[in-house]
């Protein structure tokens, strides 16, 4: 928290871009309402209808923190009614509103994801893959968590990116997107599972579980696996 509370004290506008692994309703809301404590500053906030539902009473099953908020049918009407905090929901959201919004308000957003980059790519699809670069330089944060139970409880694993003036230059192409959060990253969840792995806390079992749709799992474990053999050899 403390690394998105400086870069948010310095933002007012742009994309705040939030993550879970947990599989719900309303991805990462959590996530989003805490953030409203950090963003007062931006000014008002509102949240923005994802879409018409025949059964509407979902849209409540929310923290009362978004609840609270008015709930308007589009970004163009909130920001219309003067609201510069806008919770949206990005599949239902084209690449071109955030574009035109993201300069002049904080646009937030949750969708699944156990990583930066799935975070950001989730962003992306329902508008259209297009711009990519574009959508990047207006990211203020992009942040995933993954519960993980340990012994005694549970532990949560950050993945988190926030933009502090890098050059995007370079970056033009998918992979090149993917190898600058990769190289920019706050928090990896790729050293925080290696910490808990090494000390015993968690099971290569409890993290398969708790990162099952992440493509990248398999091959993290087995690099780990090898260096925790080397290690033990040369020990």
């Amino acid at each position: 928290m403390r690394f998105l509370r400086t870069v948010l004290s310095e933002r007012t506008s742009g994309l705040l871009l939030f993550g879970s692994a947990v599989i719900a309703e309303h991805s990462a809301m959590h996530l989003m309402a805490a953030s409203l404590a950090l963003t007062e500053h931006c000014g008002p906030a509102a949240r923005i209808m994802p879409r018409h539902r025949p059964t509407p009473s979902k849209d409540w099953d929310v923290p009362e923190t978004i609840r609270q908020l008015p709930f308007l049918p589009s970004i163009e009407s909130a920001y219309a009614q003067g609201y510069r905090r806008l919770i949206y929901h990005p599949s239902y959201t084209k690449s071109e509103q955030l574009l035109a919004y993201s300069n002049d308000a904080l646009l937030i957003s949750g969708t699944y994801g156990s990583e930066v980059m799935d975070v950001f790519m989730g962003t992306l699809r329902a508008g259209g893959i297009e711009k990519e670069e574009e959508l990047l330089g207006r990211v203020v944060a992009i942040a995933a968590t993954v519960p993980l139970p340990i012994k005694g409880g549970e532990i949560v694993i950050s993945d988190l990116y926030v933009a502090n003036g890098q050059s995007l230059g370079h970056v033009k192409k998918f992979e090149d997107i993917e190898r600058f959060l990769s190289e920019n990253m706050v928090l990896s969840w790729r050293d925080a599972l290696s910490r808990l792995l090494d000390s015993g806390a968690i099971t290569t079992a409890a993290v398969k579980k708790a990162f099952q749709r992440n493509h990248r799992i398999a091959a993290f474990l087995d690099e780990w696996a090898k260096q925790r053999k080397t290690a033990e050899t040369t020990s």
